[in-house]
C-alpha cells in the first residue's frame, strides 16, 4: 500500500505500532504492559516489538527508496530544502529541528 501511495506522489508516512486503548476492540487482545502509561507509539512491552519495529524501519527505508525510483526531484530537492530551511514536509523539518536543538544544547552546555 506504502508503494502505491508514493507512486501516486504521497510526500510522507507516520508508521507507529498499534497499542490497545482502553475501550478499543484491542483492549484485552494485546497484553503485557501493567499501566496504562506504557500505551504509548513504542509499546516497547510487546513480545513481538522489536520484529515490529524492524519492519518499521525497512518500510521507511523502503519509502525513501521508492519515493527516489518515482519522484526523483523531490528526494533530490530535500537537502536544499534542509540548508535553505524552506520545509515543505515534517519530514524535512524534523532532522533540522533535532539538529538545531542538539547545537544549542552544547553551545550552552559550552558556555557554563
Amino acid at each position: 500500500m506504502v508503494r502505491d501511495l508514493v507512486k501516486v506522489g504521497l510526500d510522507e508516512i507516520a508508521l507507529f505500532i498499534i497499542t490497545p486503548i482502553p475501550g478499543s476492540e484491542l483492549n484485552g487482545k494485546i497484553e503485557g504492559f501493567s499501566h496504562y502509561s506504557e500505551l504509548t507509539f513504542s509499546p516497547q512491552w510487546r513480545q513481538d516489538y522489536r520484529a515490529l519495529n524492524r519492519f518499521r524501519l525497512r518500510l521507511y527505508r523502503d519509502f525513501l527508496f521508492w519515493k527516489l525510483i518515482y519522484h526523483p526531484f523531490k528526494i533530490l530537492k530535500q537537502p536544499f530544502n534542509f540548508l535553505f530551511r524552506r520545509f515543505q514536509t515534517k519530514m524535512e523539518m524534523v532532522p533540522y529541528r533535532a539538529l538545531h536543538t542538539r547545537i544549542q544544547l552544547l553551545l550552552s552546555q559550552s558556555g557554563s
